[in-house]
């Protein structure tokens, strides 16, 4: 069991660390204006990198179709599975991305504004600017000799701006600035300060009967804080010492803090970045689709022609992922992309019959011409094989009409005294007792399921 005093240092330690998570409210302007900047900075950079994960994903996926204009069954029965998977991904990358940078341009839109008061405070509050009276020559102030400094609300020529971790230390991450309090109001009140010295001794001040008057002072300056504050009545009193003789409030930043705040939490709340970071080419991602494990068993079934048991669903999984991606999907770079890269598509009709890499393809035009030809190929070779096969039966016909009596035999057969070609299917469609065999037609059938299964799927 524990100790009293273990259990201190424990509950100290746990303190010491979640106080060291904490981040401090940022105490200067110029410090706080930095620290929006660095806030938006870590959400700029996290939508920067998600448009570039989604433009790679989208050029990925792109590819992925002109492939299977080209690849053998074997390959399309890896890329069908992959395809919708790999959409969805894309689709909600749109998606939060969409929404991300909206949020993101109404964020900037009221943060700036907040960093323009923070600056605009910073040049109010640096200025330096006074009205200062200083009697030279005689006891009587003289406005042309007199008047030593006259730019009292004068603004600083420098705004906020340079190394951001110099004007605020702080380091901020997402992790800790979801919990950072309202940007402070760091100006609510404005004072004047005054200072009057009645000679050339600067002890010596301007109260009860101490008039102004040879080598005197008068000074007066425009101080800008968060405190209210009037030291009139104590500066009647002595005037040769500075101080507050009034105090204003004001408030610059209005509701635009709050705003701020809000508006932050929200495009935390909408980062991309976790979404978007999902890479096509990655088995977990792709896996973890809703419809991947049944259109993987799907494919499966539709290539090997193969019927399914709902009772063995789980073990002709394990086998179709194994056959098509490797053991729990350890392959599937391999065996997907990298089979991907180095396959070759059908160049543009400026280029009829060569081929390039599919990895030189970088355009959607790039990828339409290359699907067009595929297709067109694919064409082709379809319309070669039928002509083949009507060659044969016309072939086939000719050499039956040549022959009578019993010589019309092996492929011919005698319809009505004519020696014609044997109908496809005669002889296997009945049995001996010349009734139809239903058991073969409805292997037909059974055979056909899956790739009706696949095509409802596709």
């Amino acid at each position: 069991m524990l100790g009293p005093t273990l259990l201190c240092l424990i509950a100290i330690t746990t303190i010491q660390t979640c106080n060291a998570n904490e981040v401090q409210p940022c105490t200067t302007n110029c410090g706080c204006w930095a620290r929006l900047e660095k806030q938006m900075a870590i959400y700029r950079a996290d939508i920067t990198k998600a448009v570039a994960s989604l433009s790679q994903n989208k050029k990925d996926f792109h590819r992925l179709i002109a492939a299977a204009t080209v690849a053998t069954d074997h390959i399309k029965a890896r890329l069908a599975p992959v395809l919708p998977a790999a959409a969805a991904i894309i689709d909600s990358c749109e998606a939060a991305l969409e929404k991300a940078t909206g949020l993101a341009a109404e964020a900037q839109s009221i943060v700036g504004q907040l960093q323009a008061v923070y600056n605009l405070q910073h040049r109010l509050a640096t200025g330096g600017g006074e009205f200062n009276i200083e009697v030279k020559t005689d006891n009587f102030i003289n406005a042309n000799e007199d008047l030593v400094k006259t730019d009292l609300g004068k603004l600083n020529n420098q705004g906020c701006g340079g190394d951001l971790a110099k004007l605020d230390n702080a380091e901020i991450t997402k992790q800790n600035m979801r919990n950072l309090q309202e940007p402070p109001k760091l100006i609510t009140h404005v004072h004047i300060q005054a200072r009057c010295q009645r000679d050339g001794t600067r002890n010596n001040g301007c109260q009860a009967t101490g008039n102004l008057n040879g080598n005197g002072k008068f000074e007066v300056k425009l101080i800008y804080d968060n405190a209210e504050k009037n030291e009139k009545a104590t500066w009647l009193s002595d005037t040769s010492a500075a101080k507050t003789i009034s105090s204003t409030a004001v408030d610059f930043i209005g509701n635009l803090s709050t705003n701020a705040k809000h508006a932050l939490d929200a495009l935390a709340a909408a980062d991309p970045a976790e979404i978007c970071n999902k890479k096509i080419r990655s088995w977990p991602s792709i896996a973890a689709h809703k419809n991947f494990e049944a259109l993987v068993t799907a494919a499966f079934n539709a290539l090997h022609r193969a019927g399914g048991d709902d009772r063995k669903q789980q073990e002709a999984l394990k086998t179709a992922v194994t056959e098509f991606y490797g053991k729990e999907g350890r392959e599937f770079e391999q065996r997907v992309w990298d089979e991907l890269d180095t396959a070759a598509v059908y160049n543009n009709h400026h280029e009829s019959g060569t081929q390039r890499k599919i990895t030189s393809l970088e355009t959607l035009t790039d990828i339409g011409e290359a699907a067009a030809r595929g297709l067109v190929k694919q064409l082709a070779t379809g319309t070669q094989q039928r002509t083949a096969a009507s060659d044969g039966d016309q072939s086939t016909e000719k050499k039956c009409s040549g022959k009578k009596g019993d010589d019309c035999k092996g492929d011919c057969e005698l319809v009505d005294e004519v020696c014609k070609p044997k109908k496809k299917g005669d002889g296997q469609n009945k049995d001996k007792n010349g009734t139809t065999n239903t058991t073969a037609s409805n292997s037909i059938l059974i055979n056909k399921a899956p790739l009706l299964l696949a095509f409802l799927l596709f």
